[in-house]
């Protein structure tokens, strides 16, 4: 009910070790969620971070906001939608110049290693190489994008996806999204 609206700027410091565990709860992350904000420089190393719906490691769900050269390390577990390594679900937003490393695990619909859920976003010069592991939805990099773009970005981890919609870099894309100069390189095995 109290999203972030200001500026956040790590300035070149490390968060590290940052553990949450509410399984019940949604909106989880450094950032449970933002509106209008911008973020950036944010380091987040070795996170544990267990939530319901909209889970990341830095912003649960970003609204009309922006982010820049942050990252996440560590493992990330989203219990039934919207689950990303860095941002469980992004809306009208942009990513730029970051990455997660992490393994990302979703029980639910759209898991990806760097985004769950992307509608309306743009995700440049950023990648993802945890594993990523979910049910429908499931990507390397996005677990589903629409009406995004995602341009110089890349994943390298390995991705499996129990339900339909499964992909190397996204598990799903549609509603004029454009996928420009990026790659995949993981094994990926979906349903």
């Amino acid at each position: 009910s109290s999203r972030f609206t200001g500026s956040f700027d790590g300035n070149g410091y490390k968060i590290t070790g940052l553990k949450i565990n509410r399984t019940t709860t949604n909106y989880i992350g450094l950032f449970g969620s933002t509106q209008g904000a911008i973020i950036e420089n944010v380091a987040l190393e070795d996170v544990d971070i267990t939530g319901q719906n909209y889970t990341g490691g830095l912003v649960g769900q970003a609204n009309d906001s922006s982010i820049t050269n942050s990252y996440t390390t560590g493992a990330v577990t989203g219990k039934t939608w919207h689950t990303g390594g860095l941002v469980g679900e992004a809306e009208n937003s942009s990513i730029t110049n970051s990455y997660a490393t992490g393994r990302v695990t979703g029980t639910g619909i759209r898991t990806g290693g760097l985004v769950g859920y992307a509608n309306g976003s743009t995700i440049t010069n950023s990648y993802a190489t945890g594993s990523v592991r979910g049910e429908g939805s499931t990507g390397g990099l996005v677990g589903q994008a629409i009406d995004s773009t995602i341009l110089n970005s890349y994943a390298t981890g390995s991705v499996t996806g129990t339900e339909i919609s499964t992909g190397g870099l996204a598990g799903g894309a549609g509603d004029s999204t454009t996928i420009t100069n990026s790659y995949a390189t993981g094994s990926v095995k979906g349903k």
